[in-house]
C-alpha cells in the first residue's frame, strides 16, 4: 500500500456525514476570490473520471488517483498554488 493510499483511507476513515468543519471553506476564508477559481479546477478534475477522489487537508486539497497527481493550494489572497505530477 502506497502513503498516498493510506492517507486517503484515513481520511475517509475520520469523515462523518456531518462533518463539524468544512476543509475547504476554512482554507478559502479570507480568499474568497479564489473560490470561483478553485470551483473550475475541481470541475476540470472530476471530469477526468469516477476513480479520481478529492481529498480536503487542512491547508490543501490532493486529488489521487492511486497516487496524488494534483495539489491544489490557496497560497496568498490573490494566487493558488497548482503542484501537478506528469
Amino acid at each position: 500500500m502506497t502513503h498516498g493510499f493510506a492517507n486517503t483511507i484515513v481520511t475517509l476513515s475520520k469523515e462523518e456525514n456531518n462533518p463539524t468543519t468544512d476543509l475547504v471553506q476554512e482554507q478559502y476564508s479570507g480568499k474568497e476570490v479564489l473560490r470561483p477559481i478553485y470551483n473550475k479546477l475541481l470541475t476540470v478534475v472530476k471530469a477526468l473520471g469516477d476513480d479520481v477522489v478529492i481529498t480536503p487537508k487542512k491547508t490543501t486539497v490532493s486529488v489521487i488517483r492511486k497516487r496524488q497527481f494534483v495539489l491544489i493550494k490557496p497560497a496568498s489572497k490573490t494566487r493558488i498554488d497548482l503542484g501537478l505530477k506528469l
